[in-house]
This record gives structure tokens, sequence and C-alpha cells, in this order.
């Protein structure tokens, strides 16, 4: 045994003082055994369902200094500094039009999107309810404690992010960060025409979630993030945001705010998941979905701060209000 070696399988036995790890590198869970997942290009066996420790499946060793791994619930907080962009594009439908600029204020968004590890500390604290369950679902599936929380409804979603002390972000302040601050690319990544290189997608037929058939765990395809550091504002999940649908861009708010009214009880979604292809990645492609309505492939992140979306703005519970 050359020493190289012997110092990875010293590496390896040591991490097996935590939890039994088979030291195969990876790059999606579906390269580990039945029980692993893949966690930092390392197959693991997956723990008990529970609450994920932090969104950084890396022991919490996080470079970056805008980021908070030290948060009372287990959300990694990325800063996006405020500027001016313009919202919208020609490209697919009318209702990406018109393009319009948007005055953004400095916000904080999550890094990744909600974990069902994470979802299940609001939980177990009683705040939140139970996502749904069954195929491609991630809610009390051990190997999917690290993917992202599925089968949630606007609300519980929206009843996650103020347990945490956020809300969910507005359409224009998702846009913005998904473009690495209003930057002009077609993705959150640059330019370059969606892959499984870059998110969890639908890349040929029958290759739903990169050959997964369902989600992945989060921020397993560094190379899609944004210049802030956000992973999967591409694939793995769709997310829910704060804003009604409207068929177009006619009228929307210009300072960042999320825009709602009682027109409609469809509200927006944003970023695709792993069952689409290329149009649907798009960062300009928009979603609608009934408030009520929870999919596998539908999931959601938090934002805090920023500028005037009152956090309390949404349907009550049943949309009463709402047509």
């Amino acid at each position: 045994m050359n020493h190289l070696k012997m110092i990875s399988v010293i590496t390896c036995l040591g991490s097996m003082l935590a939890v039994v790890v088979s030291c195969d590198e990876c790059e999606r869970s579906t390269d580990c055994n039945p029980g692993e997942v893949c966690l930092d290009g390392t197959c693991e066996q997956a723990e008990p369902f529970s609450m994920d420790a932090d969104t950084d499946v890396d022991s919490d060793t996080d470079a970056d200094s805008d980021t908070d791994t030290d948060d009372p619930y287990a959300l990694d907080w990325i800063e996006i500094p405020g500027g001016d962009y313009m919202m919208g594009g020609n490209e697919v439908t009318e209702a990406e039009t018109p393009v319009h600029q948007v005055t953004i204020a400095t916000f904080e968004m999550t890094r990744s999107e909600v974990t069902a590890g994470q979802y299940a500390r609001c939980f177990d604290e009683g705040t939140c309810t139970a996502p749904e369950t069954g195929s491609r679902m991630t809610w009390e599936v051990a190997v999917k404690t690290h993917h992202p929380a599925n089968g949630v409804t606007w609300f519980q979603a929206n009843d996650f992010c103020e347990w945490a002390g956020g809300r969910l972000p507005s359409e224009s302040e998702w846009e913005y960060a998904a473009r690495s601050g209003g930057a002009d690319l077609k993705y959150p990544w640059g330019d370059d025409d969606p892959t499984c290189e870059y998110c969890i997608m639908n890349e040929e037929d029958d290759s739903q979630g990169c050959g997964t058939g369902g989600t992945e765990v989060i921020c397993s395809v560094g190379a899609g993030d944004t210049e802030e550091g956000l992973c999967d504002m591409a694939g793995n999940v769709y997310e829910w945001t704060m804003d009604t649908w409207h068929p177009t861009y006619d009228g929307a708010p210009t300072d960042g705010s999320a825009w709602i009214d009682g027109t409609s009880a469809d509200w927006t979604i944003r970023g695709g998941s792993y069952r689409q292809g290329f149009e649907e990645i798009l960062f300009q492609t928009r979603g609608r979905l009934l408030y009520g309505t929870s999919e596998p492939d539908l999931g959601f992140r938090c934002a805090r701060g920023g500028g005037g979306t009152d956090v309390d703005a949404g349907p009550d519970d049943g949309g009463a209000s709402f047509i």
C-alpha cells in the first residue's frame, strides 16, 4: 500500500467513528450503494431522518465570509448586495414581458433550498405541519435528509420562513439573486446551455434529475452556483415566491417588493426543477400554481431584510380573501 492510499484509508477510518463511510468518490447519490448518500463527493451511509445541523453538508467548514452557518435555525444566509437591474426577457413567453427596471435593496437569501432535515426542526417545534409523503417525496426518507423539502404548499413554505425569522422572496428579488445581482445572464452560472454539470434537470428524455429520477442533495452541483454562492437556483425543485401570479409584468412594482393582490389564487414559482429542460431552467421563466398545491418538484428557500415586502401580506390559510 503506497503512502497516499494509506492516508486515505486512515482518513476514512477516522470518519467512521461518527458515521459509516464507504470512501467511494461520487458526483451523484446514484453513484453510491443503496442506503448511502453522496455528501461532499463521498458516499456516506444515510443517518436516521433528523434535523439537518447545517445547510453546508461539509460539517460547517464554509469559507465564505458572507454566510452565517451558526444560524439558530440551521440555515446558511448569504447577503445579496442591492442594485438596479432589468427584470424579465423576450425569449420564452409574454409572461416575462415587458422587460423593466427594478431597484433591489440589499437583502439576504438562504444559500440553498430548505432541506427536509431543516424543515423537520420547525415541525419538531410544532410550528410547521408535515409535508406530503409518497413517490419522489423527501419527508421522513433517511437518504433524503439533505434533499430539498418538497411536497410543501405555499402556506407551509411561508410558515417555515416566518418561523426562521424571514419570509419568502419576492419574485424580483428571486430573479435578481439568480442572476448574480442582476447581471445580464441567461442562467445562474452564465450563458452556457444548462447540462447536468450545472444543475439537476431533465437533460435528455427519461433522464429526470440527471438520472436520479427525482431530487438530489442540495448544493451538489457547484459549477452552477451564482457569484454570491447561492446553489440550485436552477433545477432540483421549483421555488415558491411571495408574489401573486400575474400574466405579464404590466403594473409590476419597481422597488423589489412582492406583487400581491386578490386577483388570483395562483402564486408564482421560479427556477425549474429536476423534471424540466433548458427553457424552464432559463432564469426569466415563470410558473404558476394554486397556493395549496404540493408537488415532488416543488420546494422553497427563504429571504430576509431588504425592501418593503410584508411578511404577512399573503393569504390566510384557506385563502378566504382570494379568488
